[in-house]
């Protein structure tokens, strides 16, 4: 169900914006996973300087290629 409304989402992105800020800015999934797993799951997933250094670089490379004009 979620996987289906995301899609959904992207596509209606698609449609209003241009492909090269939506697909970018879509591709971020994994940036918020490291967010999420760093607040509820403490105990389980051990998040690295390593980890936090690679997010912080996909979400500079999304930054500069939504901006870039």
């Amino acid at each position: 169900m979620t996987v289906s409304l995301s899609m959904v989402c992207i596509y209606y992105a698609l449609d209003r914006g241009k492909v090269s800020v939506v697909i970018p800015v879509s591709s971020t999934g994994p940036f918020f996973s490291l967010i999420f797993s760093a607040l509820v799951l403490r105990e389980v997933e051990r998040v690295t300087l390593r980890i936090v250094l690679s997010a912080a670089m996909i979400f500079g490379c999304v930054l500069l290629i939504t901006l870039w004009k």
